[in-house]
């Protein structure tokens, strides 16, 4: 895809993608790694703007520098998606918020839910476009370079330094998240409800 630069102004949300604008932003630091290349510049209060020829590359710029301020809620937010929260932190017991948790992000890995939805057309339109489908490959490509520069055991932030729960991301883990994020108002607000769910007693 050839475009002019793509400017991310980035007031983001960790994991989220916002284009503010079409531009060329300041001179900064430029992120290279395994064919992606974005220029990061932070600004007043450290709010990243991000530079980069391509939607690949603006999701790589973003996916590093979310993994710079961010990395231990990405990575949990991963585990959580993946169904993966009792192996990790722990379970009291059938009932425990992560047991509860677990049940229903497996039910949807059963279902394949994230897959059906990225897979194939519907009603005539792509989605998600294969911009977006960019940036989630170049933020997952981002997120894990800067995992390699800094490694498990010398990450900044206390919460998961050294955890054999951060790893690096995959482009499902990614779009499992913003499924997540999509219906966190919705039948996830209702989780405990689905989960606990049972059929009635005969009469």
């Amino acid at each position: 895809m050839t475009r002019p630069s793509v400017r991310l102004g980035a007031a983001v949300a960790a994991l989220g993608l916002i284009v503010t604008g079409l531009g060329t932003a300041p001179a900064g630091a430029h992120q290279r790694d395994r064919g992606y290349s974005a220029e990061i510049r932070r600004a007043s209060y450290g709010v990243p703007h991000i530079t980069a020829a391509n939607f690949a590359s603006l999701g790589f710029g973003v996916g590093h520098v979310q993994a710079e301020d961010n990395i231990c809620v990405i990575a949990e937010t991963a585990v959580t998606v993946n169904g993966e929260r009792s192996r990790w932190f722990g379970a009291s017991g059938p009932t425990d918020a992560n047991v509860r948790s677990d049940l229903f992000y497996r039910k949807a890995m059963a279902d394949r839910t994230v897959e059906r939805m990225l897979d194939g057309r519907r009603d005539g339109v792509h989605a998600p476009s294969d911009e977006i489908r960019d940036l989630v490959r170049g933020f997952a490509a981002g997120y894990n370079s800067y995992l390699r520069e800094i490694g498990v055991a010398k990450l900044t932030d206390p919460a998961c330094r050294g955890r054999a729960w951060v790893r690096p991301l995959t482009e499902l883990d990614v779009w499992r998240t913003s499924w997540a994020s999509m219906v966190r108002a919705g039948s996830a607000a209702m989780l405990d409800g689905i989960v606990a769910a049972a059929p009635p007693d005969a009469t």
